[in-house]
């Protein structure tokens, strides 16, 4: 957007019927999308850039889910990358708007040394592997937390009511990478490529399209569903992807469901007949499909843990993992009791964004200094 002339575009309102933005080169232009209404992340992008006439606009748009206001609905950009948390799916939905379609090829500002600047940027280009989390995450991804993190009991599972899932090393990044992994790429710049491309297998196969699970897809849908079928897992991350919701919201809300479940507290007659037990990855697969169409029992999930909690009842509440309505993220409170803090003191609840994690205090780290932390600190302090 930046090399189209603008920092932010602010919307105001409502639309009467569906609209996309397209802007390109300081110029901005609502037109109609009647037509985009009902389609997937991927079909929307291919028919605005040909509409458009520009196969590298970069395509900001909303799935099904959001325009059928699933209260965890995200935005999508350019099929697998998502503004995930907090529901702004639902907000565009509101609104009507369907895409923000960009096209920019001005150069938006000038550098005040570009000689020191690009002498920076060839260091790291050259040195960035001689640290070795880099490496590792540029091998494995974000997946590489898996396996150390329920070993750690770290890893929220069958609804956090575990740290550790037994079933880690099958959906693990080491496990990805021997399985399903097809290629990797990147965010803008970055030399890492740490995101995964993947291809599934029948009946779970996807389109490489839609990229891969990072590490928050696999726990949601894995561990804490107590589901240990990467196949099944990346299927998941596309439904999400295509149709745009939050896959930590979905995860949570689903693993949510299955311990009622298997608690007595819903049964079959509730769920349209899908048998909602820990580790039914087809069950998983099939509510999933149920919410982004908020459809039968589907409906009640999509408006979220918490809202979904009291609309149930029967003592559903106690078991509604939520920060002031936030679906928690897969990150264990009880192992990591800052980032539990800050769950509870963040304005938007449970974001794990908002605050360095626990281990990062486990380290001497010279940048630790200037907050007053001189060495490392023990986790169970």
């Amino acid at each position: 957007m930046k090399f189209s002339g603008f920092d932010v575009i602010v919307f105001e309102g409502a639309a009467r019927r569906p609209v996309y933005l397209w802007v390109k080169d300081g110029r901005a232009e609502l037109r109609d999308a009647s037509h985009l209404w009902g389609l997937t992340t991927k079909e929307v992008a291919e028919v605005i850039r040909r509409e458009v006439g520009e196969p590298l606009a970069r395509v900001a748009c909303i799935g099904p889910a959001g325009e059928r206001l699933v209260r965890f609905a995200n935005v999508i950009f350019d099929n697998r990358y998502a503004a995930g948390r907090g529901g702004l799916g639902a907000v565009m939905g509101s609104k009507k708007l369907k895409a923000v379609a960009v096209r920019g090829t001005r150069r938006p500002f000038e550098f005040h040394d570009p000689r020191r600047l690009a002498e920076i940027s060839r260091w790291y280009a050259e040195n960035w592997r001689k640290y070795p989390g880099a490496v590792s995450r540029s091998t494995y991804g974000t997946p590489e937390l898996v396996t150390p993190l329920s070993r750690d009991g770290t890893l929220p599972t069958l609804n956090f009511r575990g740290g550790s899932f037994e079933g880690a090393d099958a959906i693990s990044g080491e496990a990805l990478n021997r399985t399903i992994l097809i290629g990797r790429e990147g965010c803008f710049a970055c030399p890492l490529r740490c995101k995964a491309v993947v291809k599934a297998r029948p009946p779970y196969e996807t389109d490489p399209a839609y990229g891969g699970p990072e590490y928050e897809t696999i726990a949601s849908f894995g561990s804490l569903c107590g589901v240990s079928d990467l196949d099944a897992i990346a299927y998941a991350n596309q439904i999400c992807n295509a149709y745009g919701v939050d896959t930590i919201s979905a995860g949570v809300v689903i693993a949510f469901a299955m311990e009622l479940f298997e608690r007595g507290i819903i049964t079959e007659r509730d769920t349209d007949g899908v048998e909602l037990r820990f580790g039914n990855a087809e069950a998983m697969v099939r509510m999933l499909l149920k919410i982004v169409s908020r459809e039968g029992f589907g409906n009640v999930l999509a408006e979220g843990v918490r809202r979904a909690a009291e609309a149930i009842g029967r003592g559903a509440e106690r078991f509604a993992m939520h920060v002031k309505g936030r679906e928690v993220p897969m990150h264990e409170p009880r192992s990591k009791p800052g980032v539990g803090l800050q769950y509870a003191l963040s304005p938007i609840g449970a974001d794990h964004l908002q605050a360095p994690h626990d281990p990062v205090y486990t380290r001497d780290r010279e940048d630790l200094k200037t907050l007053g932390i001189g060495r490392a600190v023990d986790r169970a302090d």
